[in-house]
This record gives C-alpha cells, sequence and structure tokens, in this order.
C-alpha cells in the first residue's frame, strides 16, 4: 500500500469506528461525502483491499509489446543527427542608419 491509501483507510476506519464524521472525511481526503459512503460500504464488504487500485501491476491494454518495443528501440533518430545551421551576421555599415532597404 502507498501512503495515500494507507491515510485514505485509516481514515475509513475512523469513521466505522464512529470517530469521524462523513464529511469530516470528506474534507480530509478531498472527496465527495458520496465517494466516502462508497470507501466505507467497500472496506466494510471486502476489507482493506478495497483501498488498493485494482489495476495495479498490470500492463495498460494500450502499451506497446516488447518486441515492438525492441525494433522501435534499435532504429535511430535521423533527428538526432541533424547539424544546427549557424547565423551569420550581417557586417556593419560605417555610420549609423545606413542599412540598406531592397524592395523585392
Amino acid at each position: 500500500m502507498t501512503q495515500e491509501e494507507i491515510k485514505k483507510l485509516n481514515i475509513i476506519n475512523q469513521i466505522i469506528d464512529g470517530y469521524l464524521t462523513i464529511k469530516d472525511a470528506a474534507q480530509a481526503l478531498y472527496l465527495s461525502e458520496r465517494q466516502i459512503k462508497r470507501l466505507k460500504k467497500g472496506v466494510q464488504l471486502e476489507g482493506p483491499s478495497f483501498v488498493i487500485h485494482k489495476n495495479r501491476g498490470r500492463k495498460p491494454t494500450h502499451s506497446v509489446s516488447e518486441n515492438t518495443e525492441k525494433l522501435i528501440v534499435g532504429i535511430s533518430s535521423p533527428k538526432k543527427h541533424k547539424k544546427s545551421k549557424s547565423h551569420h551576421r550581417r557586417k556593419r555599415k560605417d555610420k549609423m542608419g545606413l542599412l540598406v532597404q531592397i524592395d523585392a
């Protein structure tokens, strides 16, 4: 369990024991009263494991497979080796305001 889940479980247990109200728990966990009631019911029925996210430890369904990932890592990016263009400054004129302006 993470620290956040332990904190959530402690507050839910305080509600069950009668030390804390649902309104106070909602403010402490930054959740709605409806969510606090849902958590309380879940902990009473399933126990402390209800607080833990059910998808923990699973690989996301939209992730790239390991074989494809290995193939992608071997391909080098063409943008990595692109040389940067150097910026050439124009030559300064003898006097201020002598910049030549040409209209095409």
